[in-house]
């Protein structure tokens, strides 16, 4: 979901997830489903339709969180906030200009309205200031196009959430403008932002949408911004992301971004795999690495995993990470006060280490394996840009992890949705 902050309470380590939260109470069930293509792999060609992202570091600060685990009933635990970050893209909502947390990881798109209420962690009302929204959204839909029924009732994996009504506008990105939009206006949320942006431009598929008919615990589905793009014909049925720590970042709709690659583009089919719990169901652009490659060999793998640029750190087998971890010189070691994450030095020696994928290894940057940031005190830190899948809560039920912004930095990364394929190649 929105700002990549990275969490760590003192007995748990949680990084912030771009993704609906996958993490509900009741039993897990797992389904996967080989997606069709519907149209021949789209062409691999510089689109003038791309936008700029602009990333900002997220603050450093300390806060408590309520701990419900507790055996004496609800208490609060200091929380670490360590420096992570936040790419955001600018739209322009029935031609009011805002600013959006960018997430392949989620459908739907909101902002924040004028009047929105802002609640703490602990569910109550605090100063509007404190959820870290930008410039809001005046104003309200045109006459004839809420839909007065149908509410936004989004959770994300780090605990933050929004609430509003949805109904139609027009949507403008990257010169193209998206004609009644089904988007959501929200007036109530629980936010980590820390000013830039507004709302959030969810870029997956129409069955991690979060509508809900007003008193009703079933959601409903609707066409989010990508779908509704490309059937009204205004891009080919791929659009790309290419993100960079330091440099220009970019997403394009219906070609490639302005970057350089060698041409050489590994291909995986995507598998849609959907979490029912109840009658919610979440789909997401998951696929199957051949292998992860560390040690001078590749360790093949069966096993599926998100691809999600609003996931801070890339989260992977548990035996692969502790064996990379001990490649280091000096060894990654896990740091009992971050719940286990896995710290280094910063001028540590790193081992090559990639994710095989189609056939070809994508070899992390020096700059994603080791992660370097700062903690609430203004202190250099590194973390491990590779952890354990079960510190973010995975390990069974089906799906394996994620591969997050550590991985897909310094890639250009192609969802191509008519082939039914997602495509990787380094940027040079």
């Amino acid at each position: 979901m929105g700002p990549l902050s990275v969490l760590f309470s003192i007995a748990l380590a949680s990084t912030t997830l771009a993704s609906p939260a996958l993490h509900k109470r009741g039993t897990l069930h797992i389904e996967t489903t080989q997606i069709e293509a519907f149209a021949p792999h789209a062409p691999l060609t510089i689109t003038e339709n791309h936008l700029p992202l602009k990333r900002f570091s997220l603050p450093q600060s300390r806060t408590l969180a309520l701990c419900p685990n507790s055996t004496e009933g609800p208490a609060t635990q200091e929380l670490r906030n360590i420096q992570g970050a936040q790419y955001v893209a600018q739209v322009q909502l029935n031609g009011q200009s805002t600013w959006l947390v960018f997430d392949t990881g989620s459908s739907d798109t909101w902002v924040v309205k004028s009047d929105f209420a802002c609640f703490s962690q602990f569910g109550t009302l605090a100063p509007s200031q404190l959820c870290g929204f930008g410039p809001t959204f005046n104003g309200d839909f045109p006459p004839g196009d809420k839909l007065p029924d149908l509410d936004l009732r989004v959770n994300y994996g780090d605990g933050t959430y929004a609430r509003g009504l949805f109904g139609f506008l027009n949507v403008t990105i990257a010169g193209l403008t998206v004609r009644h939009q089904q988007v959501a206006l929200a007036n109530a949320s629980y936010w980590n932002g820390v000013g830039a942006s507004s709302g959030l431009l969810g870029l997956a598929y129409p069955g991690l949408t979060s509508a809900f008919p007003t008193g009703s615990s079933t959601a409903t589905t609707y066409d989010p911004l990508f779908t509704t793009m490309w059937k009204q014909g205004l891009s080919a049925f791929m659009f790309t992301t290419s993100l960079v720590r330091n440099g220009t970042s970019y997403v394009s709709f219906g070609g490639l971004p302005p970057v350089i690659t060698d041409g050489k583009f590994a291909s995986t089919p995507i598998t849609m795999t959907t979490f029912r719990n109840g009658d919610v169901k979440y789909g997401f652009y998951s696929i199957t690495p051949d292998a992860f490659s560390y040690d001078g060999a590749a360790a093949s793998q069966p096993d599926m995993y998100i691809v999600d640029s609003g996931t801070t750190l890339t989260y992977i087998n548990d035996a692969v990470v502790d064996a990379v971890a001990k490649q280091f010189n000096p060894p990654a070691i896990k740091e009992p006060s971050l719940g286990n994450l896995y710290t280094l030095a910063c001028n540590a020696k790193a081992p090559d280490f990639g994710i095989k994928i189609g056939g070809r290894v994508l070899t992390m940057t020096p700059e994603n394996i080791v992660l370097q940031l700062v903690d609430d005190t203004g202190a250099p830190l590194c973390v491990l840009g590779i952890q354990p899948a079960t510190l973010a809560g995975f390990g069974s039920g089906g799906m394996a992890g994620i591969l997050g912004e550590t991985f897909m930095n310094s890639l250009v990364v192609v969802h191509d949705v008519g082939a039914a394929q997602m495509r990787f190649s380094p940027r040079l």
